[in-house]
């Protein structure tokens, strides 16, 4: 797949439009992404086992760290954790039991992985190519479990009827970049999959180059109106093809990526194509970690 099937591939450059308010909801996207999924799998079993109390300390926690500004303390954590624990004897002799415990602990790892990193996001850091392809295993798997079979992943160039291909191609020298931006993979790959219908591909370029890492995200979805390709990244913006598409998350991927990337002083480029898909490719500047980091 290349840009031919996408059409132009368009820089964006306007400065956004946001708030103080609102740049605190894009850099918490993905807490509440997380949160969504965690409790989307809570409920999953709320008819058939009582979870009522880590449903509540989900909600609590998620309400708390999501608050402007927010209001939340490491006890909450812990009684969240304490809840999930404490939650597999009540749900054990459920077939899907073992499944949707698995999401759960997952998801509540990353939880606080994402929680107490958030003052790190902007330190650079290298990842390797294991790091790199393990997280986007990890990313679809565990949403794929927490869709209690509802779709299914393979990797490669070939998807199931009722799924997704996932073609990975990740340099052998991984990516230097800030932290939040192996967050931002995970988004870009989140949006792929949600506007994409199966059988669908999906296929995630990582390569670092001499003084830039390139992210590309290219998808067989269906594609983001040419007049609206611009629109797309600012704050609470979903174009009219999709207005009426449920989704769990918080509808700012796109926003996120774009703020970050200028942030970081790089670039940002969309080509999309009415019923082909979408390519989201993002240049950022990838310095020796040993140099000072200029941001925007």
């Amino acid at each position: 797949m290349g840009d031919d099937r996408f059409g132009e591939k368009i820089e964006i450059t306007e400065p956004l439009q946001i708030t103080e308010h609102e740049v605190f909801d894009v850099s918490q996207h993905s807490v509440r992404n997380v949160f969504s999924v965690l409790i989307m799998a809570l409920e999953v079993l709320q008819n058939r086992a009582d979870t009522a109390c880590a449903l509540d300390a989900a909600n609590s926690l998620k309400t708390s760290i999501l608050s402007y500004p927010p209001n939340w303390n490491s006890q909450e954590i812990s009684n969240l954790l304490d809840a999930l624990d404490d939650l597999y004897p009540h749900i054990g002799h459920y077939p899907e039991a073992g499944m949707i415990m698995k999401v759960i602990k997952a998801l509540s790892l990353r939880l606080s992985d994402e929680i107490w990193l958030f003052e790190k996001r902007e330190e650079y850091k290298h990842f390797s190519k294991a790091d790199l392809e393990n997280d986007i295993r990890w990313f679809f798997n565990t949403t794929s479990d927490a869709s209690c079979d509802a779709w299914e992943v393979v990797y490669g160039e070939t998807p199931p009827e009722n799924g997704y291909a996932i073609h990975m191609e990740i340099g052998e020298d991984g990516l230097r970049m800030p932290h939040l931006f192996f967050d931002l993979i995970r988004d870009l790959c989140a949006n792929a999959r949600k506007y994409t219908n199966f059988p669908g591909v999906i296929r995630v370029v990582l390569q670092q180059h001499n003084d830039f890492a390139l992210i590309r995200v290219e998808d067989t979805g269906c594609g983001i109106p040419e007049n609206e390709i611009g629109k797309v990244v600012n704050y609470g913006y979903r174009a009219k093809n999709v207005l009426n598409k449920p989704t769990h998350g918080g509808g700012m991927g796109l926003t996120k990526a774009y703020f970050f990337t200028k942030k970081m002083k790089g670039h940002f480029w969309i080509a999309s194509k009415i019923g082909s898909g979408t390519a989201i490719e993002i240049q950022i500047p990838s310095p020796n970690l040993a140099e000072p980091v200029e941001r925007g």
